[in-house]
């Protein structure tokens, strides 16, 4: 068996964030937030646009185009937006170095965790 002290060196201490860095990486969680309602959002989108799409006159279709380059559009920005944004401790892109990994629980920089335990 055991001792106790045995046990919790394997396990890693809680990592508590300054304040000062909590700021920004509540902005980075909530654009990786915002990115997944935009995603989310293509699913009914798709769908509508394979249920209806054969269906529509060609002022509908004009809109229905519209519609879509205006998703893309709003697609791209929110993408580009989180993989733009810096990290709050070493200002370097928090998602991106020589690729671009959106769904990262660190900084590819710094290795600076998304959340803090504790």
């Amino acid at each position: 068996m055991q001792s106790g002290n045995q046990e919790k060196e394997g396990a890693q201490a809680p990592f508590f964030i300054p304040k000062d860095l909590d700021a920004g990486l509540q902005l980075i969680r909530l654009r990786r937030r915002r990115m997944g309602h935009i995603l989310l959002g293509l699913i009914p989108f798709v769908l509508v646009a394979g249920s209806i799409g054969y269906s529509l006159s060609e002022l509908e279709t004009m809109w229905f185009i519209l519609a879509a380059a205006i998703y893309g559009a709003l697609l791209l920005a929110y993408s580009l937006r989180l993989a733009f944004t810096e990290c709050p401790r070493c200002h370097g892109f928090y998602h991106c170095r020589s690729w671009l990994d959106p769904t990262t629980p660190q900084c590819l920089h710094c290795g600076l965790p998304l959340k803090a335990g504790g």
